[in-house]
């Protein structure tokens, strides 16, 4: 009797965590991933010096200026991908001044973006994501 008890027991809580590992909807969205360089070029040469690490942008940092990368210098920026479905159409936006300030450029899928300015570095970024207009 006693056996049968806890093996009842031991179900019940197997199939409550297995129910509580199943997928859930994400409240704050994967949009974007990039890596971040500090030379131009982005490692195309085959070589990963330069490489200052990966950033994930979620739903809740989109649409406003990203004051910093977190890095002295960053020369390059490869986007790894952006999402994007029926419903949000996202676009990267590097700058090279603060606080998203001068002349934004696109950050393209699967290409590196380097400073227009061998001198320059990129200080800031937006992922924006607009949802479309229904008429």
């Amino acid at each position: 009797m006693r056996f049968s008890t806890q093996a009842t027991l031991f179900s019940i809580t197997s199939l409550s965590l297995a129910a509580q590992a199943s997928p859930m909807r994400r409240d704050d969205p994967h949009r974007a991933d990039f890596r971040i360089w500090s030379e131009t070029g982005c490692g195309q040469n085959g070589s990963n010096e330069g490489n200052l690490g990966v950033w994930t942008i979620n739903e809740s940092q989109t649409n406003q200026c990203q004051p910093t990368f977190n890095a002295q210098v960053v020369k390059g920026i490869f986007l790894n991908d952006i999402q994007t479905d029926n419903q949000t159409t996202c676009t990267m936006y590097a700058y090279t001044e603060e606080n998203c300030g001068g002349v934004a450029q696109v950050v393209s899928v699967k290409e590196c973006a380097n400073v227009p300015d061998g001198d320059a570095s990129f200080v800031s970024f937006n992922v924006e994501c607009n949802a479309p207009v229904l008429e």
